[in-house]
């Protein structure tokens, strides 16, 4: 198990991105998530690779939506100022 720390817990040091199917893998399949922990690392699950179509849209979406808006354009403020 890996070092624990002040916090009481090493693995938000050290954090994979895992894929859904991997987290809940089908029968017989290959238990990501334990095989993480065994390992002394924390976990980030990706959604499910159906969803990524959905997801890759959306995302254009929100960067258009950006773009466009009038915070964005020449003498705007930006959305994190």
């Amino acid at each position: 198990m890996a070092e624990r720390t002040d916090a009481g817990d090493a693995r938000g040091y050290r954090i994979a991105l895992i894929a859904d199917e991997l987290l809940n893998p089908a029968e017989g399949g290959i238990d990501g998530l334990a095989e993480l922990e065994r390992a002394g690392w924390g976990a980030i699950q990706l959604p499910a690779a159906a969803y990524l179509p959905k997801l890759l849209r959306l995302h254009a979406q929100t960067g258009r939506d950006e773009r466009d808006s009038p915070s964005q354009q020449p003498g705007g403020r930006s959305h994190l100022v």
